[in-house]
């Protein structure tokens, strides 16, 4: 007898994304039918277009060209890419800054095989860290102890000492009034 490789069942009620998500996580387990895979195919692209630039308007034009897909389905496949894949706009400017360092430390070195001590100084400076950026902003009044004056009736206040005399009290049992229910007629539904 053939031993069948048991498969995990997904759940009715578990979205397209989450289908997607279980797939990439293991997909023996979770394989994905055709459609699945076709959306699964349109993240991945709109994941690379994105990363080559393109923004999330030129996207869903495309996608009504080309795809015969609705503005609206578009964005959500915009918005399930961006989760599933991360948020390119977040990372942008880290990895900008990160590109920008390799070219200085590049511009430095070809500086000091030159030997022009002048440009690599000044290539030192500007490779010198930004503390301005990793500071948090500091707000000193937040920590002032302020002191906090309530102005309540005194009625308030004898109501809730009255209250509070026999210890914890249950809200629940709080002396309320019963209202009787009557429906009132709309006068705009004749």
């Amino acid at each position: 007898m053939s031993k069948k490789r048991e498969m995990r069942v997904i759940n009715r009620d578990e979205s397209n994304f989450d289908k997607i998500l279980a797939y990439y996580i293991n997909p023996e387990e979770f394989p994905l039918s055709e459609t699945l895979d076709d959306m699964r195919k349109r993240w991945v692209e709109i994941f690379t277009m994105r990363v080559n630039g393109f923004t999330k308007t030129m996207i869903v034009k495309i996608w009504e060209k080309e795809k015969g897909l609705s503005q609206a389905q578009a964005y959500v496949d915009i918005r399930n890419s961006l989760s599933l894949f991360g948020n390119i706009d977040k990372t942008e400017k880290l990895g900008f800054q990160s590109i920008w360092l390799q070219w200085a430390e590049n511009y430095m070195l070809r500086m000091r095989q030159k030997g022009n001590d002048k440009m690599e100084g000044f290539m030192l400076k500007l490779l010198r860290p930004d503390d301005k950026d990793d500071q948090l902003e500091f707000n000193p009044e937040k920590l002032e102890n302020v002191e906090l004056q309530l102005n309540v009736p005194k009625e308030v206040i004898d109501l809730i000492k009255n209250m509070t005399k026999a210890g914890v009290q249950d809200f629940n049992n709080f002396n309320a009034v019963d209202v009787e229910y009557t429906d009132v007629p709309d006068d705009t539904e004749q």
